[in-house]
């Protein structure tokens, strides 16, 4: 399922990041991408090194920009 996800990822090379929906079937051994989407879902409250989505979206472009 990862390796599903990486790949899919991958047909978007100048993404910083996505959130793919991935649907798995109740065989626990197939599953489908059903979309990706440019920022992942709305996680309110979610925090990753102290940012929130938007705020890590921000600083993560600026130093893209520094390049």
């Amino acid at each position: 399922m990862k390796y599903t996800c990486e790949q899919a990822a991958k047909l978007f090379p100048t993404s910083l990041y996505c959130g793919v929906d991935l649907l798995i079937l109740p065989d626990w051994k197939q599953h489908a991408i059903l979309e990706i989407n440019a920022f992942g879902d709305l996680l309110p409250g979610i925090l990753w090194n102290g940012m929130d989505t938007y705020t890590s979206e921000v600083k993560a472009m600026l130093e893209v920009c520094k390049m």
